[in-house]
């Protein structure tokens, strides 16, 4: 069972992210702040779109094969899957609309334009040589 310390993944990968204090990092830099964030989001991007060429085939087939498997055992009974639990965990509130959710992202890349487009070009590279 997950820890109640945590309510959501999304909040324990926020916490994780937040214990690393990137911006006090950045902000020792000085002046090359936004090009440490620049440098490091396109590291990121490029990891990402590498190991993403290369595993992408077996993580999609493994995610597949564990659905369809808990499918069928939900579908005979083995299994009794509490959707609710499942959606808080993952952090899906089910109040939201999906229009909230692309508001809330466009308004995320429209405040962080640069670490988008190095993330971006760090991706298709990583993708490209992996």
């Amino acid at each position: 069972m997950a820890s109640s310390y945590f309510s959501s993944i999304s909040d324990w990968f926020s916490e994780q992210l937040s214990s690393l204090e990137l911006d006090r990092r950045f902000a020792q830099l000085g002046g090359q702040a936004m090009a440490a964030k620049v440098a490091f989001w396109f590291g990121a991007g490029f990891v990402g779109g590498f190991l993403f060429k290369k595993y992408f085939r077996f993580f999609l087939f493994s995610l597949l094969m564990a659905v369809v498997l808990m499918a069928w055992l939900e579908f005979n009974g083995a299994i009794s899957i509490d959707w609710d639990a499942v959606n808080a965990l993952v952090g899906i509130d089910n109040t939201k609309e999906i229009e909230d959710v692309f508001t809330i992202v466009i308004e995320w890349i429209r405040l962080n334009v640069a670490w988008v487009i190095s993330g971006t070009i760090g991706f298709w590279l990583g993708y490209r040589l992996g």
